[in-house]
């Protein structure tokens, strides 16, 4: 179990606290956030019973949901929030927030709040905020763990166009569907979020009674509504680049129809020829017997293989 505890002090130094098992007290301009990392579950529990909380609403902060979510209590907010899908499993951040306390507790490393941990190094004026406020921060760092997978998804688009219009014959249909796997799944996880952003924009909205609603809470869902909306578009370049595959696909099949229908015409041809002319001339091929037909044989063979490798080469087939 790793426990970090963080002191912003608007009147003094920000500082970094060793845990001994209480809350410290706290004075009307310093918010302590607390982030708790612990697996097993179980060993939350001594955390949580010193947290200004009822058995009702530990047991509701400790309980592990499936998806995100919003509760709202007189004296202070539950909310969980999912990390962006990457190489492994979404894992699920629950966060309270109170009066002058901010509270994260996630059974796996929770990559948007290592960044937050990261920026916040030497001395804040985070002490001039309330938890409300330091509640959109933290958010705006997992709206921003969203937007960071977004440039490699779309780098990857790019390459796969270039790929497409460089080499028209090879098959990136498996690549394409890979691509709009991997934004479709971003996008639904996005979009499960939406009532936990919703509720929090709410005009009537504070974190606990007596607070004043937040303005940045509110911007919060336009940020959101932005990410959306760019995972949305990164999922209409993927659909871009299936049109351009099909478009390429299609004029690549178009240049191999044209060299079929030449080269039926040229055998035409020369089959029309053979059939007005070949019957005036006296060929001695044609009373070599049995070593002829042989002949004949291989030559078929080796004009089947010829025209089977050609396909092959120039990934006709």
């Amino acid at each position: 179990m790793t426990i970090t505890a963080l002191l912003f002090d608007a009147d003094g130094q920000d500082a970094q606290l060793d845990w001994t098992g209480t809350l410290p007290p706290l004075k009307p301009h310093q918010l302590l956030w607390l982030d708790l990392e612990a697996e097993p579950a179980e060993s939350e529990q001594a955390v949580l019973a010193v947290l200004p909380l009822d058995p009702t609403d530990q047991a509701a902060l400790h309980r592990h949901t499936p998806g995100p979510r919003l509760l709202y209590r007189t004296d202070h907010t539950q909310l969980s929030v999912n990390t962006p899908p990457g190489q492994s499993a979404q894992a699920p951040v629950r966060i309270l927030a109170a009066k002058n306390l901010v509270v994260t507790l996630h059974a796996e490393p929770a990559p948007f709040l290592k960044a937050l941990h990261h920026q916040l190094r030497g001395d804040t004026q985070l002490g001039q905020l309330d938890a409300a406020a330091f509640l959109a921060v933290l958010l705006n760092y997992h709206l921003e763990s969203y937007y960071a997978l977004l440039s490699p998804l779309e780098d990857s688009i790019d390459r796969l166009d270039e790929h497409i219009l460089r080499d028209p014959a090879r098959n990136h249909l498996a690549d394409l569907v890979r691509l709009r796997q991997r934004v479709s799944v971003l996008r639904r996880a996005l979009g499960a979020h939406r009532m936990v952003y919703a509720g929090l924009a709410s005009p009537e909205f504070t974190v606990f009674q007596g607070d004043q609603p937040e303005t940045l809470l509110t911007r919060l869902f336009q940020q959101y509504q932005h990410a959306y909306e760019a995972i949305s578009h990164t999922r209409e370049m993927v659909l871009g680049s299936f049109d351009l595959y099909m478009t390429s696909t299609g004029q690549h099949t178009n240049e191999i129809m044209r060299v079929l229908t030449v080269v039926t015409v040229l055998l035409g041809l020369l089959g029309v020829l053979a059939g007005i002319l070949g019957t005036n001339f006296q060929a001695g091929i044609f009373k070599s017997g049995e070593h002829g037909f042989r002949l004949m044989l291989g030559g078929m063979f080796l004009l089947l293989v010829s025209i089977l490798s050609l396909a092959r080469w120039r990934r006709w087939l």
